[in-house]
């Protein structure tokens, strides 16, 4: 098998191969055609792709070309499948670290489960004593403490679930999952900071949009307020920091830039609050995933989340779907639970996304769908639905443990909650 003038004899294998082409100026897109052994594929120009066998030699490329490749080009189609690669001896990745009897009477029927960010203890939601109520407790291996008792759903007839947590536990934003409403707690005090309202338009088609990031020592919460239109407010104060009116352009109108066509959805923040990625929807209906920097939108331009310089599609992941589960892997690396195959329509695996670029920077190859995926180290764990946990090493892609019956019920830090099969008592496990 030739190879790209980088790799010299001897050096690792790589997964990828690509045709002569795809470095003439001429070609403006690249086509995948994975081989169904792990993430390994052809990058290929349309008329090699277009061929059944494709009659131009291929080149083993070093990450060098295939980042050229990924960077000049556009990523047109897919064919064929990845596929799971595992180590010869799968070690179990949880370890069961300690367990916690639930004595939250007169809760009834626990509904919902978060994990403070560094694996200390979770936020509980419980169904409350009277008709559509709910309660919120704080457990850890130390204690059990109501929060708020008797709140009432937020959306008629529709639970609340919990959607986000601070970095110090202390603010919990409480939300109906595919609904308009929701509230931001503060759990030390006992006392909702302030509602949260996205608007009537549409909201069950996405996950309600709220994260909670660190800026310039406080800590705050980005949260949809329209369908289109995100703000950013002091979690202790509820104050508001990105107060904007659309400007007007020299035709006296709304400058259209700073009036999105897009439908706000799950929001995940970077570890260091620098990026916050968006997964969300525009008309087609065709799921688009955005990201921009936090810190820019507060500190430079009040429309970064519209218009700013920072902010790009991430190209990998568009399509039929925008309901992925995903996660921050670091500071600047997204993992996302799809590969994006024929006609936008996803194949099971996993594509990693750096946010700076919006490219895909690798993928791992996988046999099923994931039901969740939680990142800690140099690992990537995934429930798949009747199967268990499985981590993937991030830098290989191979599966390296699996932990079969296991769920992700919550995560933070290096833990992982389970409910017993009772639902009376949390499980807490420590990552390999």
């Amino acid at each position: 098998m030739p190879c790209c003038p980088h790799l010299r004899p001897g050096s690792p294998a790589t997964p990828w191969r690509g045709c002569e082409h795809l470095f003439s100026e001429g070609e403006e897109v690249f086509n995948r055609a994975w081989r169904g052994e792990g993430a390994a594929h052809d990058m290929l120009c349309k008329a090699c792709f277009e061929q059944e066998e494709c009659a131009s030699p291929l080149y083993t490329l070093c990450r060098k070309c295939q980042e050229h490749v990924v960077a000049r080009l556009w990523w047109d189609e897919s064919r064929g499948k990845t596929s799971q690669r595992s180590a010869a001896t799968l070690t179990n990745p949880l370890t069961l670290a300690s367990t916690w009897a639930l004595e939250l009477s007169p809760l009834a029927v626990p509904q919902g489960l978060i994990a403070s960010p560094d694996g200390q203890s979770c936020y509980v939601l419980g169904r409350g004593e009277g008709e559509q109520t709910f309660e919120l407790w704080s457990v850890s291996a130390s204690s059990q403490q109501r929060v708020m008792a008797a709140l009432p759903y937020m959306d008629e007839d529709e639970p609340p679930g919990l959607a986000a947590c601070s970095r110090s536990a202390r603010y919990v934003a409480i939300c109906t999952p595919r609904g308009q409403h929701g509230v931001l707690v503060d759990a030390v005090e006992q006392r909702v900071v302030m509602p949260l309202d996205r608007g009537d338009y549409y909201p069950e088609q996405t996950q309600f949009p709220v994260a909670f990031f660190e800026h310039e020592g406080r800590e705050v919460v980005v949260h949809g307020t329209q369908w289109n239109r995100l703000d950013v407010s002091v979690a202790r104060t509820g104050q508001l920091l990105t107060a904007r009116e659309p400007e007007l352009g020299d035709d006296g109108r709304a400058i259209s830039a700073h009036n999105l066509d897009f439908f706000h959805g799950q929001l995940r923040a970077s570890p260091g609050g620098q990026w916050v990625v968006d997964m969300g929807w525009v008309w087609h209906p065709w799921g688009v995933m955005l990201a921009w920097r936090l810190d820019r939108w507060l500190a430079e331009s009040v429309w970064e989340a519209e218009s700013g310089e920072s902010k790009h599609d991430l190209c990998g992941i568009s399509g039929e779907d925008w309901h992925y589960p995903y996660c921050f892997v670091d500071e600047h690396t997204v993992a996302v639970a799809a590969i994006l195959g024929d006609d936008g329509l996803p194949i099971p695996g996993i594509t990693l996304l750096d946010v700076r670029t919006g490219r895909e920077t690798g993928f791992i190859g996988m046999d099923q769908g994931a039901l969740k995926l939680s990142a800690w180290g140099e690992r990537i764990y995934v429930e798949v639905a009747g199967e268990g946990v499985s981590a993937f090493d991030v830098e290989s892609g191979e599966r390296v443990g699996h932990a079969p019956g296991a769920r992700l019920d919550a995560w933070g830090g290096g833990a992982v909650f389970m409910w017993d099969k009772a639902g009376e008592a949390l499980q807490r496990f420590e990552l390999e």
